[in-house]
């Protein structure tokens, strides 16, 4: 996972790089963030177009 977070890299996107689950991804950044490991950023304003999409996007991934 260090490897891979060398470059910004969504969770997400680590997520399928790794093929594992998004809530591990989550669980293991937050612990290397803590140790100083990593660098999280939350995404900016502009980043997010729009959030209600987004948002019906993963809901949409959640039912399958």
């Amino acid at each position: 996972m260090l490897a891979r977070c060398q470059q910004p890299m969504s969770a997400a996107d680590l997520s399928a790089a790794l093929d594992l689950p998004l809530a591990v991804i989550r669980i293991l950044a937050g612990d290397l963030r803590d140790r100083g490991l990593v660098v999280i950023d939350q995404p900016r304003p502009e980043q997010v177009r729009n959030l209600r999409l987004l948002r019906e996007v993963a809901d949409g991934l959640r039912r399958l």
